[in-house]
């Protein structure tokens, strides 16, 4: 049956006993893809000399034609001409940082491990690491605009800035899960946020758990989501247009909405490895996961129509991270010091790594 999203404030300590099952009649199958059309793909190679095999990145973020790449022990990338070149950037950290925010082509935010949050005001020359109150993983940040920012992170971690960073509130009790059969408060792993507006925001984390505000994060109502009697481990967040968006996560799920989260339909996709991150423009959306998966989804009359951008490869690893440049290149990154770039039509590829 369709997901019902409480839209008042009001209704939180009601919502609090609600469970969600999508299945059944939501369920739709998305076009396979043609074997001969995956065998077309075309892949160059490129060593990148400060990049090695044990090299982990794990988000991408792009203004113009500069994109960032975020990865392990404090490491930053930048290109400057839309995935062309690269280059690595000295920071002030050596904690993984797992998420990536650019919010113009000189402010640039970046969070992890033990806490940690470094930003640039000058597009990456120089980086400041700055205290916020927590030592929890922190897995993702998001800017409105300069002043108004989140980020979400382990046991139920969200914060909130104003400011532009200076200083950062904690409503972590804001999106507190109902209690349990045994009688305890549960604060979740908060693994994505993503806001369509300055208004209208969604978080997705462990144990099928989705928020959704619609004043700005004042309140947050409270989804819990069910998929063929098993609960989803909920890595990642993306909306076209205030009406149509996808949640994915664990084991292939991804969940599609046509009217702003009032129902969710679970989508069966080609594919049980994990997804781990989305994006997407007015043409469909992008989707990275494990053993090298990444595939696009394109709507159509007859659903979904699913190609492979690259397919399952072990040698990639997992991919973590990706990103829709604003010159239509796709930009991904995961395992083994792996950067994805696609160039045209998406066909064909630039695979940049380590030298052998």
């Amino acid at each position: 049956m369709n997901t019902k999203n409480y839209r008042s404030s009001q209704s939180f300590l009601l919502i609090s006993l609600t469970v969600i099952l999508i299945y059944g009649f939501n369920t739709i199958n998305p076009q396979r893809t043609d074997a001969a059309e995956s065998s077309q793909l075309i892949f160059n190679s490129k060593s990148l000399e400060f990049i090695n095999r044990f090299d982990r990145f794990y988000d991408v973020s792009s203004v113009k034609e500069q994109i960032f790449i975020s990865g392990h022990f404090g490491a930053v990338l930048r290109s400057i001409d839309s995935g062309e070149t690269w280059e690595r950037l000295k920071t002030p950290t050596n904690k993984p940082l797992l998420g990536i925010e650019s919010i113009n082509e000189k402010i640039v935010w970046a969070v992890g491990g033990d806490g940690a949050v470094i930003h640039t005001k000058d597009g990456g020359e120089t980086w400041t690491l700055i205290e916020i109150g927590t030592t929890e993983q922190l897995f993702q940040v998001e800017f409105i605009n300069e002043q108004k920012g989140w980020i979400v992170g382990a046991y139920g971690t969200l914060l909130y800035t104003s400011d532009g960073g200076k200083n950062w509130e904690d409503h972590g009790e804001k999106v507190v899960l109902p209690y349990d059969e045994f009688e305890a408060e549960i604060h979740p792993m908060l693994n994505d946020i993503y806001f369509v507006d300055e208004l209208t925001g969604w978080l997705v984390g462990e144990n099928g758990t989705v928020f959704n505000t619609i004043d700005g994060g004042e309140n947050w109502s409270y989804e819990k989501i069910i998929v063929e009697q098993r609960i989803p481990y909920l890595k990642a967040v993306f909306f076209q247009s205030p009406e149509k968006g996808v949640i994915i996560g664990e084991q292939g799920i991804l969940l599609q909405t046509n009217n702003g989260g009032e129902d969710w339909r679970f989508t069966t996709l080609n594919t049980d490895y994990s997804l781990f991150d989305v994006s997407g423009d007015s043409n469909g959306y992008i989707i990275v996961g494990d053993n090298g998966l990444g595939i696009s989804l394109e709507p159509n009359e007859a659903g979904l129509n699913q190609k492979y951008l690259f397919r399952e490869n072990g040698k990639y690893g997992w991919i973590s991270g990706v990103d829709i440049s604003p010159s239509g290149r796709i930009v991904a990154c995961g395992t083994n010091g792996s950067i994805m770039v696609s160039h045209g039509s998406n066909i064909e590829w630039t695979i940049f790594g380590p030298i052998n």
